[in-house]
This record gives C-alpha cells, sequence and structure tokens, in this order.
C-alpha cells in the first residue's frame, strides 16, 4: 500500500503548489508567508518561514503579545495597515526593501508591523527597546492613541522618537505621475529622518 510520507517534489513544483501563499524577496535567505484572504487574524500555530536574524519577533505593547517582521536593530518601526497579509504583500515588501536599502537600513533593522491583525498603542517596545524612528504608512495618529496631528512627509520629534507620517504604501506603487511625486516626497522625508546627505 503506497504511503505519502516519503513523497519528494522537485522545488519547481513546490513554488508552483503554493503561488499565492509564499513571498520570495530578493534577498534568498528570507521567505515570508501570508495569510489567505478568507483568515483574518495570524496565530502562533500560523506558519512563518524565517532567517536567522531576520524574522518574526515578539513584541510587547500593553500587555499583548505581538509579532513583527524584522529584527529591529536600528530600532526602525514601521507600521502599516495591510488586512490580507500576515505583514504585507509583495510588491509593498519589495519597495521597503529598496527604500531601507537607500537610506543604508535592511529588514534587519526594522520591525514591520501590521495593524490589519494586530492592536498597538504608544508606547510600546520590541525586544524591551523603544523605537527610536517610526514611519506610519496609511495610519493616522489615532489608531495608536496619540495626540498628533502631522501631516504627511513631515517629519516630527515627539517622545524621544522621530515619527514619518505617509499615504498608504501601496499607493507608491501604483502608476502614474501621482507616483513619481509621492516617492520624491518619501525620498526627501527619508532624508531628512535618516539625516542623509
Amino acid at each position: 500500500m503506497p504511503t505519502f510520507e516519503k513523497i519528494h517534489l522537485p522545488s519547481l513544483l513546490i513554488a508552483d503548489l503554493y503561488t499565492d501563499q509564499l513571498v520570495l524577496i530578493d534577498e534568498p535567505q528570507l521567505l515570508v508567508s501570508t495569510l489567505p484572504s478568507q483568515q483574518t487574524l495570524p496565530t502562533e500555530n500560523s506558519t512563518t518561514y524565517k532567517h536567522e536574524n531576520v524574522g518574526t519577533n515578539p513584541i510587547v505593547s500593553h500587555g499583548k503579545t505581538l509579532h513583527v517582521l524584522g529584527s529591529f536593530e536600528k530600532q526602525v518601526a514601521i507600521i502599516l495597515y495591510h488586512p490580507t497579509a500576515v505583514h504585507t504583500d509583495e510588491a509593498s515588501l519589495d519597495l521597503l526593501n529598496k527604500m531601507l536599502l537607500a537610506v543604508k537600513l535592511s529588514l534587519a533593522d526594522v520591525a514591520i508591523i501590521n495593524l490589519a491583525h494586530n492592536e498597538l498603542g504608544f508606547p510600546f517596545t520590541i525586544k524591551n527597546q523603544p523605537p527610536k524612528a517610526i514611519l506610519l504608512f496609511g495610519v493616522a495618529a489615532s489608531a495608536l492613541q496619540l495626540p498628533l496631528q502631522v501631516p504627511h512627509f513631515q517629519v516630527s520629534q515627539w517622545s524621544n522618537c522621530k515619527w514619518l507620517f505617509l499615504p498608504d504604501l501601496q499607493k507608491f506603487n501604483e502608476a502614474g505621475t501621482e507616483q513619481i511625486t509621492l516617492k520624491t516626497q518619501l525620498w526627501m522625508a527619508l532624508k531628512t529622518m535618516f539625516d542623509i546627505a
């Protein structure tokens, strides 16, 4: 009687079977799973493939344990809202990787937090450290119970932290002249935030 326990499939076939579940990034050592659209919240049993230095890490905020993507080595938090992915979609993650590379950072330096699946309030810590810089993509200050009203692309200093409120991350991936304008404004704001000449 045949058993299914010792079936070995070629990696190309496995990739074809899971085209909607796995996201492969330019860095071959990092693989991130996404939730199917019918699920709403990640659980402790949900599969997240992680690199030794970049993965899903626990954070504590108001007594709740949450998970983030990244190792938070430079204490930079990226907060966004993406309801159909554990962290974010492939196109947005690719854009984030390029943005981080431009300011000499990597996923290991940041923590990506998806508010679609996590409750988060300020102040919060990651690995027992507060963030030194927070970028919020499409997230209002009120979502973190913050008493701030800051326009997009303006770097602000508050509570020993630099803040940068930005439009939704997916707007940067849309085609058209607005995308060029948004990316130019983003680059100028990032240069200010991270002191790049």
